[in-house]
């Protein structure tokens, strides 16, 4: 058993308080030790990010219909940080 920890699916990349909330929540493809274009090119492709003037977004539908269909034991989060809507992973289990 893995303790909880929250992860956020696409990494704050600006904005006044990106800094800090990055350091209190890594990005997922810190949890997987991959490199962000890998990640985000696999999440492209499997519908779970759209892209739009080349910036990437998570959907946050298509992440809930993922963890649903794999029955996985995540959760999500959506918290809004300096006016931007941000999603959230609960990877692990708490104790």
């Amino acid at each position: 058993m893995q303790h909880a920890h929250w992860y956020f699916i696409k990494e704050a990349k600006e904005g006044d308080y990106s800094q800090d909330v990055n350091l209190v929540f890594p990005s997922l493809f810190s949890l997987l030790s991959s490199h962000e274009e890998l990640l985000t090119a696999v999440e492209e492709i499997s519908g779970l990010l759209y892209e739009r003037k080349a910036v990437s977004s998570p959907l946050l539908c298509a992440w809930k219909e993922f963890i649903g269909k794999y029955k996985l034991n995540n959760e999500l989060k959506t918290f809004s940080i300096a006016g931007k809507q941000m999603i959230f992973i609960r990877v692990g289990l708490w104790s």
